[in-house]
């Protein structure tokens, strides 16, 4: 709970960045939804992508086989630690030390291809995967505090380059991300949990390809 309390002042402090980041991040989810309208063709092209992805590692064939075939717990905790080492830490938080802020280029690119893939053309199939979108609006949000300290530190990077060098640089962001780092997987842990339970009970067989 201390952890969470560190991110939860993160926030405040940095509130208006961190609507910033809100706004844009469902923003892109909306256009993703708003181009599959405009060219429906782009959904299924988008689906086939994620799905050959998917099973292009062993890791997710094992995370696919854990849903197929029921297994609650196992799919909530592998979804828990794929979004946590991949989904946050790979894609959100590593990059942006390599190339400042462009953790945030990629979390909008896999946003917008979210925005494609979970808008299918088809009316019942768009009321079917209803039960996925509160998984994307709670996931969401913990990407969106996994960028927060990829912006402040991108921020500060010119200043801390020219005052401490690159130890005092690594050393900010560190910090920063170690701050927002409990909350982001307190919210996937609760995110692996309902997107387990909502794939493998509540969605119908015609959508679970929405899911995982």
């Amino acid at each position: 709970m201390l952890g969470i309390g560190i991110s939860i002042r993160l926030i405040k402090q940095n509130a208006n960045a961190f609507k910033k980041i809100n706004f844009i991040f469902y923003g892109t989810i909306l256009l993703g939804m708003f181009t599959v309208y405009l060219k429906p063709s782009l959904h299924t092209y988008i689906v086939d992508l994620i799905e050959k992805d998917l099973q292009s590692t062993s890791v997710g064939r094992y995370v696919a086989r854990m849903y197929d075939e029921g297994h609650l717990y196992r799919a909530a905790a592998s979804t828990f630690a794929v979004n946590v080492l991949v989904g946050s830490l790979l894609t959100v938080t590593l990059p942006s030390f390599i190339i400042p802020y462009s953790g945030l280029g990629l979390i909008l690119y896999r946003t917008f291809l979210w925005g494609c893939f979970i808008a299918p053309p088809e009316k019942k199939a768009m009321i079917e995967a209803i039960p996925h979108f509160i998984t994307l609006i709670i996931e969401g949000q913990a990407y969106v505090v996994a960028a927060l300290p990829v912006l402040l530190h991108g921020r500060q990077s010119k200043v801390l380059y020219q005052t401490g060098g690159v130890k005092a640089w690594l050393r900010d962001g560190l910090g920063l991300h170690a701050r927002a780092l409990p909350l982001v997987c307190a919210i996937l842990f609760f995110a692996g949990i309902w997107e387990a339970y909502e794939v493998i009970h509540l969605l119908p067989p015609s959508a679970k390809k929405y899911g995982h």
